[in-house]
């Protein structure tokens, strides 16, 4: 029987390594991190109020606080490698690689739109599509100190050994 390796891009912490014992699945951890996308803050005019405003409906690449899995990367690690369901085509036909979804951590810290990004195979965008759309809710980024609609970047690492 092959053994299936499920990864997120994330910084391996002890809960995650200690989930994935006790789930017998092997854990790969590059060295990059899932992360809010990042660009550089607007510009402000000496005119401009000190705090920026956001309409509820408008979507962010960047917030002062950033949206969070509850209980941080390690959670979300174990979350994936507890929830992933290898597609059997793939597994058969030995597909493998990182796809990376894009998707919106709504105000209310539900998921919003999805996409993928890079696309490495049906089968495997459909499973990485799932387990974003499948997950609890998470804590909302803040602008302002007020919940906003934020961009999320997560690549999704998919290996059979």
């Amino acid at each position: 029987m092959k053994k299936i390796v499920v990864a997120c891009i994330v910084t391996l912490l002890a809960a995650g390594s200690s989930l994935a014992a006790r789930n017998n699945v092997e854990l790969y951890v590059p060295e990059s991190k899932c992360e809010q996308e990042h660009t550089e803050p607007p510009v402000k005019s000496e005119d401009a109020p000190a705090v920026e405003t956001v309409s509820s409906t408008e979507v962010v690449s960047r917030a002062e606080v950033a949206s969070s899995f509850p209980g941080g990367n390690s959670q979300l690690y174990g979350w994936i490698a507890k929830n992933m369901v290898y597609p059997p085509a793939a597994a058969e036909n030995n597909i493998k690689g990182r796809v990376v979804v894009r998707f919106v951590v709504l105000s209310d810290g539900s998921i919003g739109e999805t996409k993928v990004i890079r696309s490495v195979d049906a089968d495997l965008d459909k499973e990485a599509l799932r387990l974003v759309k499948s997950m609890p809710k998470w804590n909302p980024g803040t602008v302002g100190g007020k919940p906003v609609n934020v961009w999320y970047t997560l690549p999704i690492t998919f290996n059979i050994q």
